[in-house]
Formats: structure tokens, C-alpha cells, sequence
């Protein structure tokens, strides 16, 4: 099989980004989190990593040096991970912290271009899951950004609109 390898620390998380018809007719796109606090966007058709969202948005595959910019206090490992359609641009990637922290990534195009939307203190302790409304039942959006539901370690629910 293929080995798609570039995080620096455990991966935590993958998801497929699912195509939407009116946007991207098909993805060959997934994403993954880890414990490096980045969140890579894969091209699996060609195995390549084409992106590396990091708390300074998006930064070049090629600079893979350690990242300062991981060691902010909003910063740690990558615990929940979650993506959506945007009727806007395409895609967005929802990511959870140990810190409680989420992060709307706004990701435009097939070439992995992205940037974060809105940043938030969501939970006292780790954001342990997440779920992003996608669409209606008879799959038309049900608004340009998706709502947000967010579980964490402070033993709360927590519902967001993350405009």
C-alpha cells in the first residue's frame, strides 16, 4: 500500500474529504492531525502531502523544519478532527485541542490552499469530539458555513455557529 508520511509525531486523525457535485465533483483529497499540532492535506492520488495547516495558516511543505510557532499556549496536540462541505470555497477542516481550543480552517481548491476562518476557546479541557452539520436531508446546504458541535473533557456539548 501507500505510505503517506510527514507528521512529526503520532497521527491522531484522518478524514476523507468528501466531494460535493455543485463544488468539486470528486476529491482526491484526505487530511490528517497529529500530535505535531499540524493538520496535513494529502493529495492520495499522487501520495503527496500538498499542505500543512499550522496556528501562522498554512505553511509550505517544503519548510518542515520545526515549528516555533506550535509552542503558542493556544497550541497542542491535535485531539478532535472533523471536516465539512463549504458552500463558499469548497471545504473546511474543524480541528480540537488539548488546550480546548478549535479552529476553523477555510480550505479552497484541489491544490490545498488554506487558511484559518475563526479561532475560539470552546472547552476548560480537551475537545474530545467533533461534528459539523453538512447539508439538509435532500443535500442542498443549509447555509454557506457549517454549525458546529463540540464535546470536551468539562464534561459539556457545546453548539457553535463559527462565523
Amino acid at each position: 500500500g501507500i505510505v503517506l508520511s510527514g507528521h512529526h509525531g503520532p497521527v491522531n486523525h484522518i478524514a476523507k474529504l468528501t466531494p460535493n457535485s455543485d463544488l468539486m465533483p470528486s476529491s482526491n483529497l484526505m487530511v490528517s492531525a497529529g500530535s505535531d499540532s499540524t493538520v496535513r492535506i494529502w493529495d492520495i492520488s499522487k501520495g503527496l502531502c500538498i499542505g500543512r495547516c499550522t496556528d501562522q495558516n498554512l505553511a509550505s511543505v517544503q519548510d518542515d523544519s520545526e515549528h516555533a510557532s506550535m509552542n503558542s499556549p493556544e497550541s497542542s496536540s491535535i485531539s478532535a478532527l472533523s471536516t465539512t462541505v463549504n458552500a463558499e470555497s469548497g471545504y473546511n477542516i474543524v480541528t480540537g485541542s488539548e488546550s480546548g481550543h478549535i479552529r476553523v480552517w477555510e480550505l479552497g481548491g484541489e491544490r490545498g490552499e488554506a487558511r484559518i476562518q475563526s479561532k475560539f476557546q470552546a472547552h476548560t479541557g480537551r475537545v474530545s469530539c467533533l461534528v459539523s452539520e453538512r447539508s439538509s436531508a435532500d443535500g442542498s446546504m443549509i447555509n454557506s458555513y457549517p454549525r458546529l458541535a463540540s464535546g470536551g473533557s468539562d464534561r459539556t456539548v457545546r453548539l457553535f455557529d463559527p462565523r
